[in-house]
């Protein structure tokens, strides 16, 4: 999991990472036999679980990416939350090898756009009188749906190779090659061998983290935003916020 602080050391943002224009992109491997008809979170958002979770259809024979998102509906007489979602199936090809997902929100359309692999395969659009859920203090989490809460936690079993989170939309190009030279063209060294972005670059404040897990304690897993959010072990009655 990680912490909910979402901005800098001298955090200027007053809003949510999600509650605007946001990238959130994760790089992670899937094992067909860890999958079930329950979907189980990739990166999630928690309250009413929004993020990219897997699963596989009744008959545990068809595996998908699910892709959901909450919205209010302010066009009833009593507000409604309810969740729309876009389903990609997993070609067997492409488990047990990396796989590039994202959520890409463009507040100004009001679309969340779904890749698989570099490419497009779904829409999450809203109307104007429907309102994204806001995640004010809900933390990211890992490789489940939330384990605050009681009941199904939706535990994945995955191996991630890379993901953040980002206050602006990036396009496939961008995510190329921030993916690909993230270590060369956007990094300095801190001290020692930890890498952190640039200060002078454009989005280093705009990330909420930065995490490869190459660098990591028994706890917690190093972020290149160098921002204060270090995403955390869970441990019963051990989290702190």
């Amino acid at each position: 999991m990680m912490n909910p602080k979402n901005g800098y050391f001298d955090d200027t943002y007053t809003d949510d990472s999600m509650t605007n224009d946001f990238t959130l992109f994760v790089r992670v491997k899937l094992n067909h036999d860890k999958l079930s008809k329950t979907d189980k979170f990739i990166i999630s958002r928690s309250g009413a679980h929004s993020g990219i979770s897997a699963l596989t259809d009744l008959y545990e024979f068809t595996s998908y990416i699910q892709y959901s998102y909450w919205f209010w509906d302010n066009n009833t007489a009593t507000p409604k939350l309810d969740v729309k979602q876009v389903h990609h199936k997993i070609e067997d090809k492409d488990f047990d090898s990396y796989m590039d997902l994202a959520l890409i929100h463009s507040k100004e359309q009001r679309i969340i756009f779904c890749y698989y692999n570099g490419k497009v395969v779904g829409e999450i659009s809203y109307k104007e009188d429907e309102l994204p859920a806001l995640y004010d203090n809900a933390p990211y989490w890992f490789g489940c749906g939330s384990m605050l809460l009681d009941g199904e936690k939706q535990i994945g079993e995955y191996e991630y190779d890379l993901a953040f989170s980002v206050r602006t939309v990036l396009d496939i190009d961008e995510i190329k090659d921030i993916t690909e030279n993230y270590k060369t063209k956007y990094c300095e060294t801190i001290f020692e061998d930890n890498l952190i972005f640039k200060k002078d670059w454009e989005l280093t404040k705009e990330f909420t983290f930065f995490c490869d897990f190459e660098n990591m304690s028994r706890y917690k897993i190093w972020n290149y935003a160098f921002n204060g959010n270090f995403p955390q072990l869970y441990v019963d009655n051990v989290i702190h916020y």
